[in-house]
């Protein structure tokens, strides 16, 4: 895939964007997109606490990976707002969970939902939503981001093809789908955009 910088890359877990393994950042140092939305980042960069960490998703902010909160336990800062949070929260409920983007109410890993099933809360609205929740359709699926629609895991779509669909507008697509570049390619975890394995670079190079 050609990036803007002319670099060589990859698709990268979870959103697939294209991103370099070495991609040069303003401040002139290598990094990594790292995942959920994989945005730059570098390995090491120096914080304005002088401690080393990463920047998060969405607005980017600076935050270390084990920076002390107000509770006096230690976590990480997460999107898109960025309002600290620990790793194993205690919630309203006494269960242990984590703040989920974008709005960060707490939710608990697997929290108790009003049908009796166990599951998450996903961005970016936050809906309660389960594992493999019961559709209208009668088949077991997911609710996605960004607005959280229901979707099976190998709904039928109006191709006749089975497949998913993938945010950020849940485009319906094909686990096989044909590429514009004539390639076969992947729906890849989380949010299923379409990949090819192994897409020839624009150095030559298969990533």
């Amino acid at each position: 895939m050609t990036l803007t910088t002319g670099e060589t890359g990859y698709l990268r877990d979870p959103d697939l964007n294209a991103v370099t393994d070495h991609m040069t950042l303003t401040t002139g140092e290598t990094g990594y997109l790292r995942d959920p939305d994989l945005n730059a980042v570098t390995d090491h960069m120096t914080l304005t606490t002088g401690e080393t960490g990463y920047l998060r998703d969405p607005d980017l902010n600076a935050v270390t990976d084990h920076m002390t909160l107000t509770t006096g336990e230690t976590g990480y800062l997460r999107d898109p707002d960025l309002n600290a949070v620990t790793d194993h929260m205690t919630l309203t409920t006494g269960e242990t969970g984590y703040l989920r983007d974008p709005d960060l109410n707490a939710v608990t890993d697997h929290m108790t939902l009003t049908t009796g099933e166990t599951g998450y809360l996903r961005d970016p609205d936050l809906n309660a939503v389960t594992d493999h929740m019961t559709l209208t359709t009668g088949e077991t699926g997911y609710l996605r981001d960004p607005d959280l629609n229901a979707v099976t895991d190998h709904m039928t779509l109006t191709t006749g093809e089975t497949g998913y669909l993938r945010d950020p507008d849940l485009n319906a697509v094909t686990d096989h789908m044909t590429l514009t570049t004539g390639e076969t390619g992947y729906l890849r975890d989380p949010d299923l955009n379409a990949v090819t394995d192994h897409m020839t670079l624009t150095t030559g190079e298969t990533g």
